[in-house]
């Protein structure tokens, strides 16, 4: 996703995404153990602009969460493969193919159009590319 060490509101590296529909998010990275297990518990809601990429994930809760999510489910070339929409506190959701989650505001995937099938694509930095292609090179950052 990142290979820079910009950090955004959640003290997470960031990153941006090219959607199908040609708009961006603004996606943080959760990618070690800890970013992982914590996701976005405790934190401030995302806005409809933000997204927490976790990786590499195929399945996450909603237990103690505030609001409701989207789940964006990706392969290891950023393909959706599924979408659990508007998730409420206490939920389980998975998918054995995915590589990583992109988790949003509740209701952004559909208001960004975001669609099984599509191909989401990183935009930032003359790497990011090569970090979305290769999962590795995010635990080459620490």
């Amino acid at each position: 996703m990142m290979t820079t060490n910009a950090r955004g509101r959640y003290g997470l590296p960031t990153a941006s995404i090219a959607l199908g529909s040609g708009r961006y998010l603004t996606v943080h990275r959760a990618s070690n153990i800890l970013a992982r297990l914590r996701g976005l518990l405790g934190r401030e809601p995302l806005t409809p602009a933000e997204g927490l990429v976790i990786e590499p994930c195929n399945s996450i809760h909603t237990f103690g969460m505030g609001y409701e999510i989207d789940v964006v489910f990706l392969s290891a070339d950023w393909r959706v493969l599924a979408i659990s929409a508007d998730l409420v506190r206490g939920r389980v959701a998975g998918r054995l193919a995915a590589a990583r989650v992109l988790e949003l505001r509740g209701g952004a995937a559909a208001m960004h159009d975001i669609k099984v099938g599509d191909l989401l694509r990183c935009v930032e930095g003359p790497r990011a590319a090569q970090a979305c292609t290769h999962p590795d090179t995010a635990r080459q950052e620490g």
